[in-house]
């Protein structure tokens, strides 16, 4: 809303006027009749504008207009009056008047028209205030700004040139103004640049601007020039168009960079020195931005990460040549640096490019431009040289830390005064004193202490250490803290420098019950020199007594059911007891007998409520330990009992288990010889239930020794025979039949039959008794070795196998009958089958109908199966009648099937080469047979697979077809005589051959999917040949 104050002396048209101008609500007007009491107004309030009448009583308009220009400046003033003359226009407008509108015509029009006016001259008035305040702070700006203005008119010359520009370039302000601006600008170029060519160009190149309102250059430049005295000045120019009235002019602005110019060229010539020094140390050096970039980096850095130049040109983030856990440190010790926090060295582990990792120390400063951080100078070390240095120092300390603080042997190591500087945990327990008592203590203090009763053996030891001589395992006397002693077994090495003794490492370990233990075991042993036998336990038992001032001691013998124990020496109350037996359930030498060493010190009554003799005793302390035999097995117990506690020190124990080894070693060689005696009883009279006798010969001396059993079989005494030992020769010549004489003098005719280690032979041959009666006896020998591997003695036994050879002939010639009336009559049924079967056929041509082929057909089965029969017979009398012998498993399955294997058929052997059984020399025929019952029973058979496995030193050998099978209720009467399509004989003759050497054969084949048969081969009688 505007605020107009209207001055007329007519009221009427006050009012009218002050209606219309605020009937639109724009306008908030005030009247006064007079210019008089208009002023007062004016100083009261303010006013937009002033309508003012002309002719008025008093001071009229013009003089009203002329107050107000005076008085209040340039606020608005329209003339609103009847008068029209030219005169009074001229001077409305001369004094300043806006508008002068005359009164009369269309009322609404003419007030309108009015509020036209006011509104124009309002608000160019209010522009011009605009203008001038924008002027002002124009001009305010170019006059105090720290950058350089400077405008040129359209005609190219100087209008405007503020102070920066004069201190910028030294020049006035009155030497430049209207001078051409490319006169200007020719005149302040560097010397070596003032060219006609720069000039004319220079010249062109503004005219164009002026001339087009396009800029002589786009973007702002670095611009080189010289000031009067001829110094460099360097400025950041932009240079922009001005449209006017009359076309365009030219602005400048500019920066004064000179010494940022000057201090960027002094620090590319610090930089260029920092890089030529940088490519001269063989470390990683680099440069980066704030955002890890790398800017620079030296050839020694590219050698080392194997990256290039051109790489570091396209930009590299530096973190990814340190591995992710430490990039992630990197990117937090930036951002505390930028916090204000100092900046540390810090390990790195670097990887290079071939992804090889190494650890390197980074130390690095910050890099700044123009008072800017920008960014960080770095220098990498390759520390792995260090690293493994410090990785192999800790390991040796921590292993030697960890071997004395975990060491029951006190070590010191002392320095070149003699004083500790370590001393390991140990000392606490094995002197009373803490390792910080004793560290940096003098030698005075230890004397006074520790070593006050070592005597001179000390002074020994440290005089060899001191001259550089290592001392090992000298005993020791100490004094612990509380005064009472300990021994200890001392080891001392130097340690040098620089070739000069500078200390001393020093181990200690206590031997105190050790020494305890040596002497007692001593004094336990020395009793029993000379002791052995089982007369030796009593002496022991009595030894053990006195030692642990024990009530009772007992050495036991465990029995056969292992719960009696027949006491073997036993101690009671100082007597001698004879004849004790005791039971292990429910004592606590059960105990020893499970667990070994048992040490029960005091309230046994207790813990052993069932044990009889413990309580009838009232036995409180125990200490038991078990006697093992050379098997390591538990054979008996050695136990001392006491009626009082029984406080054991550490050392009993090895002593009572050092004796427990003689005790054992006695009881064991008992037992040995009751065995042996045993041994020999059942042996001698196995010997004669088998009418075995024995012998020897000494290859040495060459001597048979016989016995009196050996001349009882052959019907002479020693006596008569002139003693036990005979020659060969003698032997031979009077107790050898004939005609064997040759064998028996070629079997011990100069060395031995063989040189093997307890190799055996054997042979049978005839005798000839005293009495003259011929007897046939089998000789098995064996060889002894002495330990050197020479033989020295021929062990033999002859069994007397007459009665048998008689049998034996007995049985071959009822054999030999049968065979033949065997033969003869499979002859003779031979002959009478081919008759039968000649008949039949001549029958059956010449009665041939279908009601009769069946018959003809049954009759010709019958008679093939009698043939069949036959055979078998045949085969069957030639089972057992040969030795076995080891067979080729490959060749006997592969002759097995020759002429039988049907065209097409596939036989695959998959047996490991030269496998070889021992068998019947039958064995082809089980083969043969299981090919048989494939051709006449698997119906569908294609493919044969023979293959072999091992268990538990068995061979099984597996058969198997793709064939119909075998039905489940068949399978366990397969191979029995009678059972199946034909004759039945085939897999019962099979099993019957391969039982001859214990081979077993059974089928678990699955039906409809092939036979399968499984025969197992008893360890011993198969082997792979050559092996």
């Amino acid at each position: 809303m505007y605020h107009i104050l209207y001055v007329d002396d007519e009221q009427g048209l006050l009012d009218l006027g002050k209606e219309f101008l605020e009937a639109n609500g724009k306008f908030s007007v005030d009247t006064v009749i007079s210019p008089e009491d208009a002023i007062p107004l004016l100083r009261q309030k303010k006013y937009d504008a002033i309508v003012s009448d002309y002719q008025m009583p008093g001071m009229d308009g013009i003089e009203f207009l002329k107050v107000i220009r005076q008085q209040f400046d340039d606020i608005p003033f329209i003339l609103f009056t009847g008068r029209g003359r030219e005169e009074v226009v001229i001077d409305a407008i001369n004094n300043g008047a806006d508008f002068y509108l005359q009164k009369g015509g269309d009322v609404p029009a003419q007030f309108a028209e009015l509020a036209h006016k006011i509104r124009q001259a309002v608000r160019r008035r209010e522009t011009e205030q605009e203008l001038r305040r924008s002027e002002g702070r124009l001009r305010s700006f170019i006059e105090t700004t720290c950058e350089s203005v400077a405008l040129v008119d359209e005609e190219g010359r100087v209008i405007e040139w503020n102070p920066a520009t004069e201190r910028i370039t030294g020049l006035k302000k009155e030497e430049v103004l209207g001078t051409r601006l490319w006169d200007l600008t020719f005149r302040m170029l560097p010397i070596e640049q003032r060219t006609e060519e720069h000039r004319a160009l220079i010249e062109q190149r503004i005219r164009t601007s002026l001339m087009t309102g396009n800029p002589v250059f786009e973007e702002p430049r670095v611009i080189e020039s010289a000031g009067p005295d001829g110094s460099r000045i360097y400025t950041r120019q932009t240079l922009f168009p001005i449209k006017t009235d009359k076309g365009f002019g030219i602005g400048s602005i500019s920066q004064d960079i000179t010494r940022e110019k000057l201090s960027e060229v002094a620090i590319r010539e610090s930089e260029k020195k920092f890089h030529d020094l940088a490519e001269l140390i063989p470390q990683i050096i680099f440069e980066l931005d704030l955002e890890f970039r790398l800017l620079w980096a030296n050839q020694h850095a590219l050698t080392t990460m194997g990256f290039t130049l051109q790489e570091i040109e396209a930009g590299i983030d530096i973190r990814s040549f340190i591995v992710p856990p430490d990039a992630e440190k990197a990117h937090g010790d930036i951002a505390k640096f930028l916090s204000g926090m100092p900046k540390k060295s810090r390990e790195f582990i670097a990887v290079r490019k071939d992804s090889r990792r190494f650890p390197v120390l980074v130390y690095s400063a910050p890099m700044s431009r123009n008072g800017r951080l920008c960014g960080f100078f770095g220098l990498a070390v390759d520390i792995s040289e260090r690293k493994t240095m410090e990785d192999a120092l800790r390991a040796s300390e921590d292993k030697f830390r960890g071997i004395t603080e975990r060491s029951s042997d006190l070590i010191l190591v002392l320095d070149n005064e003699m004083r500790p500087v370590y001393v390991s945990p140990s000392v606490q327990s094995m002197l009373g004193f803490s390792p910080e008592e004793l560290v940096g203590k003098t030698p005075e203090f230890a004397l006074a202490t520790i070593f006050s009763e070592t005597g001179p053996a000390l002074a020994d030891a440290v005089k060899a250490t001191m001259s550089g001589l290592a001392v090992d395992n000298v005993e020791l006397q100490l004094k612990r803290k509380d005064a009472s002693p300990v021994i200890v077994s001392l080891s001392a090495v130097p340690v040098l420098r620089d070739g000069r003794v500078d200390g001393a490492q020093v181990s200690m370990r206590d031997i105190t019950e050790q020494t305890a233990t040596r002497s007692a075991l001593q004094a336990v042993i020395g009793s029993m020199v000379g002791t052995t036998g089982m007369s030796s336990l009593q002496q022991i038992v009595e030894t053990v007594g006195s030692w642990l001032g024990a009530d009772c001691v007992m050495i036991g013998e465990i029995q056969p059911d292992h719960d009696t124990v027949k006491v073997l020496a036993m101690v009671l109350d100082g007597k001698q007891v004879n004849d004790f037996i005791y039971h292990l359930k429910g004592t606590p030498c059960e105990n020893v007998a499970e667990k070994g060493f048992c040490h029960y010190p005091e309230d046994s009554v207790r813990l052993f409520p069932f044990a009889k003799d413990i309580i009838d005793l009232n036995i409180q302390g125990y200490a038991g330990t078990p006697l093992w035999n050379s098997q390591k097995k538990v054979i008996g117990i050695l136990c001392a009992l006491s009626r009082m506690p029984l406080q054991l020190s550490p050392s009993v124990r090895s002593i009572l288990e050092t004796i427990a080894v003689k005790a054992g070693a006695e009881i064991e060689r008992s037992q040995i010889e009751r065995e042996l005696q045993n041994s020999q009883k059942k042996a001698q009279k196995a010997m004669e239930l088998a009418n075995l006798v024995n012998w020897e010969w000494d290859i040495r001396t060459g001597l048979f020794t016989f016995n009196d059993r050996f001349y009882t079989l052959y019907g002479t005494s020693a006596e008569r025979e002139g003693g036990y030992l005979m020659t060969p020769e003698r032997y031979n010549r009077e107790f050898v039949y004939p005609e064997d004489q040759d064998t028996v003098a070629a079997a011990f005719a100069g060395q031995p039959p063989s040189s093997d280690t307890g190799a055996e032979f054997q042979m049978e041959h005839r005798i000839i008794r005293r009495d003259g009666e011929i007897r046939t006896i089998r000789v098995r020998v064996g060889i002894s070795q002495d330990s050197s591997g020479q033989d020295i003695i021929v062990h033999g036994a002859n069994q007397d196998i007459t009665e048998q050879k008689k049998m034996e002939e007995a049985i071959r010639q009822a054999n030999k009958k049968l065979s033949l009336l065997s033969g003869i009559t499979r002859h003779d049924i031979n002959n009478q089958l081919l008759v039968l079967n000649g008949f039949i056929s001549i029958l059956h041509q010449e009665i041939h109908t279908d009601s009769t082929d069946k018959y003809f057909s049954r009759i010709t089965d019958a008679s093939n199966n009698i043939t069949e029969m036959i055979q078998f017979t045949k085969e069957y009398e030639l089972i057992g009648t040969g030795a076995p012998v080891w067979q080729d498993l490959t060749t006997v399955i592969s002759n097995a099937g020759k002429g039988i294997v049907p065209a097409g058929w596939t036989v695959t052997k998959n047996l490991p080469a030269t496998t070889e059984v021992f068998a019947d020399p039958m064995l082809e025929k089980v083969f043969f047979n299981l090919f048989d019952n494939a051709v006449r029973h698997g119906e569908r058979v294609t493919q044969i697979t023979v293959s072999s496995r091992t268990e538990r030193s068995k061979l099984i050998i597996v058969w198997e077809d793709n064939g119909a099978g075998i039905a489940a209720d068949d399978k366990e009467y397969i191979f029995t005589r009678g059972f199946g399509k034909n004759t039945g004989l085939g897999m019962f003759l099979v099993r019957e051959i391969l039982s001859l050497t214990g081979i077993t054969i059974v089928e678990n084949g699955e039906a409809g999917k092939g036979a399968r048969f499984e025969m197992t081969v008893p360890a011993g009688l198969w082997r792979i040949a050559g092996t």
